[in-house]
């Protein structure tokens, strides 16, 4: 691995698709950022199909899913409330929707190469282990200063 930069304007704990995407936006828009996650690159972030709004897609600027990165769309979606099954479930059937199914593990894997392509570092295997100040973040690896920190850590921390 390179050293660390010294200083970035933006440093993102967590590189799953919210990182990621931090990421992605930022450095299109000329900010030095440094993303980084204490597991692999490939294993930050969900692990699910995960229901997107079809809408989002050109409201943020990104090409929309295709291929296997998309599930499919249209289909009755069905929320269910009280999973262990018991007297007090609730089923709602919802249709004529606007969510589409999207491969999260596929989104993350683009988002992270589009970000890295519009200038982001990406950085995984390496945990944050302290914030100085606010503005420093400490990693087995040396300390960065930054401008501004994002907490993308996620479900898992």
């Amino acid at each position: 691995m390179e050293p660390l930069p010294a200083r970035v304007d933006l440093a993102i704990v967590g590189a799953g698709t919210a990182g990621a995407a931090a990421a992605l936006f930022a450095a299109r828009k000329g900010l030095r950022v440094l993303c980084l996650d204490r597991k692999p690159l490939a294993q930050a972030g969900a692990r699910w199909i995960n229901g997107v709004p079809s809408w989002l897609w050109k409201q943020v600027d990104l090409a929309a899913p295709t291929g296997p990165e998309f599930c499919g769309g249209g289909r009755v979606f069905h929320l269910v409330a009280g999973l262990d099954g018991g007297p007090g479930a609730q089923r709602v059937r919802i249709e004529g929707h606007a969510i589409e199914g999207v491969d999260m593990r596929l989104l993350l894997e683009r988002l992270q190469q589009d970000a890295v392509v519009a200038g982001a570092r990406l950085e995984g295997e390496l945990a944050v282990t302290a914030v100085e100040d606010g503005r420093r973040l400490v990693t087995a690896a040396g300390s960065v200063d930054c401008e501004w920190i994002v907490d993308a850590s996620g479900l898992a921390g």
